[in-house]
């Protein structure tokens, strides 16, 4: 089952707390050192195909009018989902485990939210693995970022997320995750499409 975990590596109160968050999510910190590790990267609410720069412009205008500076507080939301190696490997190309975070990440926009998300896959170093792990050559899976602005773009009420809400996103994405699954697995063995009412016409 993937994982969504709140990341708790920083308050996100900061002035520059977008920057760093989206520079870290997109890997585009100065002198970046971890690009590789970058799969894919999307955004939804703000144009990311006018590069970074213009991202966190446009959260930060965001932000600025609906007077963030004197409501204080966060203002960044970040979390990631794990995927294991094993449902890593379910997906047969890079664009179909695009397509499954480009629709996970719609869930923050559907709720009034700027998005940007990018899929990291990062293979263990020798120093992480025991011999073991080694012999087995066992390799991380993928995680997604999810960089939410705290500013709804709708009427610029903040995002607030309980314990029992990230559960529920987490059963929303796992839900997600079987039915990308299923597709790949139909579509490795379209003989197989009886069995969800599928023609397999549907898998050309």
């Amino acid at each position: 089952m993937a994982l969504l975990l709140i990341a708790n590596n920083g308050s996100y109160t900061n002035p520059d707390a977008i920057d760093n968050v989206l520079r870290y999510v997109t890997r585009t910190r100065k002198c970046e050192k971890r690009e590789n590790e970058l799969v894919y990267c999307n955004s939804l609410g703000v144009m990311l195909s006018l590069g970074i720069d213009h991202c966190i412009y446009e959260m930060e205008q965001l932000q600025r009018f609906y007077s963030i500076n004197n409501r204080g507080g966060r203002r960044m939301f970040h979390e990631t989902l794990e995927l294991t190696e094993q449902e890593t490997s379910c997906f047969d190309s890079i664009a179909s485990l695009s397509k499954f975070a480009d629709s996970c990440a719609y869930i923050y926009y559907q709720m009034g939210f700027q998005v940007v998300y990018a899929v990291h896959f990062v293979p263990y170093s020798d120093e992480d693995m025991t011999i073991l792990q080694r012999q087995q050559k066992v390799r991380r899976g993928v995680h997604i970022h999810f960089a939410v602005n705290i500013i709804s773009f709708l009427d610029g009420r903040k995002f607030h997320s309980t314990g029992s809400a990230r559960i529920q996103r987490e059963r929303y994405f796992n839900r997600l995750l079987n039915c990308y699954l299923s597709i790949q697995t139909l579509k490795k063995d379209p003989a197989k499409s009886y069995m969800y009412g599928m023609e397999e016409e549907f898998f050309v």
